[in-house]
């Protein structure tokens, strides 16, 4: 006869061994973590970090954190505000993972923690690898990057990251090779509508238990068989921009435009037909 037990043999018994983030930051084997893992743990947020998900991490180095103090006139982390730990971890936290492939040159789709975009470049470094540059200004350490964890990657960074508030009109003003595009934006005054971010009218529905209302909408399907969802009304409402723009080199190849009034004569020659005269230069 074969009998047969319910109690699993003890060597099938499965044993996590993976590294959480949080363990990757405060572990005593990468003690140039040691200070923003500090400032994490301040903020509140590394039980977050020890939890199941899909982060990002975008993690300074201590040369960093206090090159980042010496240009604010501090000694020590301990000099940081609550506020500035908070808003200095929601910075480099993301809720969604991304290796260096998956980083457009640009911004990323998805904002920080902090509710700000990243932007995105990429340059040689002293060795001459392809590295990814942060806001302009911090990198990926080229050996480093895309170092896995159980709940996400961490990007080891050069710079802490400052919180950027530039608005698409400042990207296009700093760029020199739409000087043309961004002079008519200004005259126009279209460059100041660009800056609106936020829909103040707004109020988020809520019901009569004071909670954000649900809303049943259809997302497919025909009228007999409709294909219906539901979800939260959002708390704001974010206004976003895509400006499709002619660098000067193409409007002087092939326009022959070097100045804003040949841009004038050029819309005037092209929205004319359409939409009529609507003023003068």
């Amino acid at each position: 006869m074969v009998g047969c037990s319910d109690e699993p043999d003890s060597e099938n018994y499965y044993t996590f061994k993976g590294e959480m983030m949080s363990t990757y930051l405060q572990s005593p084997d990468r003690p140039q973590y040691s200070m923003f893992a500090a400032i994490v743990t301040r903020a509140g947020l590394m039980d977050l970090l020890s939890a199941y998900g899909a982060y990002t991490c975008f993690a300074p180095d201590n040369d960093a954190v206090n090159r980042y103090l010496a240009e604010r006139g501090l000694s020590s982390i301990d000099q940081l505000s609550q506020a500035d730990c908070d808003t200095i971890a929601r910075t480099h936290l993301m809720d969604v993972m991304y290796t260096t492939f998956d980083m457009p040159d640009g911004v990323l789709t998805t904002p920080n923690m902090n509710n700000r975009y990243l932007e995105v470049s990429r340059k040689l470094d002293n060795d001459s690898n392809a590295v990814v540059f942060l806001n302009d200004d911090a990198h990926i350490y080229y050996e480093l990057q895309d170092d896995s964890v159980e709940n996400g990657i961490v990007q080891p960074i050069d710079r802490v990251l400052q919180s950027s508030n530039r608005m698409l009109p400042d990207i296009i003003r700093q760029n020199p090779n739409i000087s043309l595009f961004n002079e008519a934006l200004r005259l126009t005054g279209l460059s100041d509508s660009l800056y609106r971010y936020k829909d103040e009218s707004y109020h988020q529905p809520l019901n009569t238990n004071g909670q954000p209302e649900w809303h049943d909408y259809n997302t497919g399907g025909d009228a007999a068989n409709p294909i219906r969802e539901a979800a939260r009304a959002p708390k704001e409402r974010l206004l976003g921009y895509t400006a499709f723009i002619v660098p000067d080199a193409v409007l002087s190849d092939r326009y022959g435009i070097h100045d804003i009034e040949g841009l004038y004569q050029k819309a005037c020659e092209l929205y004319d037909p359409m939409y009529g005269g609507q003023g003068e230069a």
